[in-house]
């Protein structure tokens, strides 16, 4: 993982993710985080096949859920991905990585204001801050919301790239 995320050093983190699957073929943590490195590889068809495998491993763990649904949304496949996602939360309420793969499947589908709102959910907004990121979409659209949603997270000194580049 650090290999991966922090020194980006993909191939070395991918070599690594192998041996662990090698040494732990059921550990359905080192599969969905292998499918996780695979999306960002653009390796899609072999990201779903992992997220499958993590799933069949612990079918009803959140990150698991979250994971696959994650994969799903980045392959078109939003409503399997909102089913998921959706699975997830009903384990664990405000979980992030579910959040993200609905917010994520939405805009695939050009739902601006559903995915905002898990936008917002996911990011621990107080209700009058998300209350008027999604007034904002009804009065003015979804590009001016998602500057107010940037301007919050940046407020909160919270300025994920990710968080931005979804926004």
């Amino acid at each position: 993982v650090v290999s991966i995320w922090w020194e980006f050093d993909w191939d070395k983190g991918e070599q690594e993710l192998l041996n662990w699957l090698e040494l732990y073929p059921n550990e359905s943590w080192l599969s969905h985080t292998y499918a996780m490195l695979l999306i960002t590889l653009k390796r899609d068809e072999e990201a779903m096949e992992q997220a499958e495998i993590g799933l069949d491993l612990d079918p009803l763990h959140p990150l698991a859920l979250g994971r696959y649904a994650i994969v799903a949304a980045n392959n078109g496949e939003n409503e399997k991905a909102i089913e998921k996602a959706e699975k997830a939360l009903s384990y664990a309420p405000k979980h992030g990585v579910a959040l993200f793969a609905l917010t994520h499947a939405y805009l695939n589908k050009g739902d601006y204001l559903t995915a905002l709102n898990y936008m917002t959910l996911g990011n621990d907004f107080d209700e009058e801050t998300r209350r008027l990121i999604l007034d904002i979409h009804d009065e003015k659209g979804y590009n001016k919301a998602a500057l107010k949603f940037a301007e919050e997270i940046e407020k909160a000194s919270r300025s994920a790239a990710l968080e931005l580049a979804v926004g």
